[in-house]
Parts: C-alpha cells; structure tokens; sequence
C-alpha cells in the first residue's frame, strides 16, 4: 500500500504468478561478427559458453547412434589350390611341354563379390553377410595356375614373354551356393577349360565340383569344389588330346 492508501503500482498491469516462476533472463546477442545482428531475451543457461558445452554433446551422441547401427561388414572367402585334394590327372598324352594360362573368364551372374545363393524355389539370391575377397576371376587367376603345375604341366604366365605351345582358356560357368537341396547347403564350381593351340581349339574339357558348406567355412568349401570341377575338366582334355 502507498501513504495515501492506494495499492502499490497501482495502474499497472499486475504479473502472473507464473512470471515469478520464470527462470532469471539474459540478453544474448545473435548475430555476426560484422554487427549484424539483434538482441534477443532469453534463458540464463542460453549463453555462449553452454552452448560451446552442450552442442558437441549433443552431435557426439547423434554420431554414436549413427555409427552404432552401422552395418555389419560380411565375412570374405577366398579360394585357394588344395594340392592334397587333387587327383591324379592323366595330361602325359597332351604332348605339351608348356602351356600359357590365360586369365580366367567368369560368367555373369557369378562374377561379382557377394556369394551367389541357388534357391528352393530356383530363384538367385545374393548373400550380404558373405562376400568372396576380391572379384572371382582375380582370385582364380593364380589358383587356376597352381592346379595345372599340381597336375604336371608347365605352365606359362599370362605376362611371360617365354614360349607355349598352347594356352589353356578358363571358363567359370557356375560358382555359387547351392540351397536347393532340403537341408543342404553345398559350394559348387563349374568350368571348362579350352586348350587352343596358335586360334585353333584343340579340345575342351568340363567339370563340377560340390562340397558341403554346412561348416561355415566357405573358403575351405569352394577351394574343394574348385579342385574336384578342374580335376574333371582336365581328365577330359587329356582323353580328347590323345
């Protein structure tokens, strides 16, 4: 009350209780460093050194989500010469003293990364957890080079300026998972191989392999295959060459 009985700031606007309750305000400048800008009220905590403090906290925890659902990277297989798992091939008969290897050919669509999946319902599929290393026809260039020497041929680099008498083509026709089988889950390979001698085809040979894969270990599985389909493949060349 004032002395002359009247309530104080009488005439003016009474506050809400709610305005009591409102946290203390600051004046923060929003603008550049050129004095563009204007002046804005607003909470205490809402100055620049809080937000130097709870920006980054609040980008480092949006990172963390972003990066903890990440995908998983898929496993990487190989397929590599099992020497103890070929047999005996008969390439005595081919006469060859040398033969040059070419780079190997892989069909579509067998020729990418990812594993191929043969399907129940005969459908292709391609498996996202499971990834060969690097592209089919890279990885066989060198394996397919190893299972001819295993044989008993002298082989010639596809690079080497040394003489052949012929050159032996490579054809991936099939490399994939087979699921097909109730059950079953089996690595398959199947090739050709062609032995041309100057442009002519001397013969051709063909052959698959299967192995089961129910282990997990695709690398093991493939490598088998591969052995079984170029043992084959090379039998039949040697009967032709005779």
């Amino acid at each position: 009350m004032t002395a002359d009985g009247r309530p104080e700031a009488e005439g003016q606007a009474v506050q809400p209780p709610s305005v009591l309750l409102r946290q203390p305000a600051a004046w923060v400048f929003c603008g550049d460093a050129a004095g563009g800008g204007v002046e804005t009220q607003g909470p205490i905590w809402y100055n620049s050194t809080m937000r130097k403090v709870i920006f980054p906290v609040l980008s480092l925890a949006v990172l963390a989500g972003c990066m903890s659902s990440a995908p998983k990277a898929p496993d990487c297989w190989t397929i590599e010469m099992d020497r103890a798992g070929l047999p005996d091939a008969d390439v005595a008969g081919m006469g060859l003293p040398a033969v040059r290897v070419a780079s190997p050919t892989v069909r579509a669509p067998y020729d990418g990364t990812r594993l191929a999946v043969l399907r129940a319902d005969g459908s292709l599929a391609f498996d996202g957890f499971n990834a060969f290393a690097a592209s089919p026809a890279l990885i066989l260039r060198g394996t397919v080079q190893d299972a001819l020497e295993s044989a008993g041929l002298t082989v010639v680099a596809p690079t080497s300026s040394a003489h052949a008498d012929a050159t032996i083509e490579t054809t991936v026709l099939r490399l994939a998972l087979d699921c097909r089988r109730d059950g079953r889950r089996d690595a398959v390979v199947s090739l050709s191989l062609t032995l041309v001698d100057g442009r002519r085809v001397q013969a051709t040979g063909r052959g698959e392999g299967r192995e089961s894969a129910m282990a997990g270990d695709y690398s093991s599985a493939f490598s088998r295959a591969f052995v079984k389909a170029v043992s084959e493949a090379l039998a039949q060349l040697g009967t032709q060459k005779q």
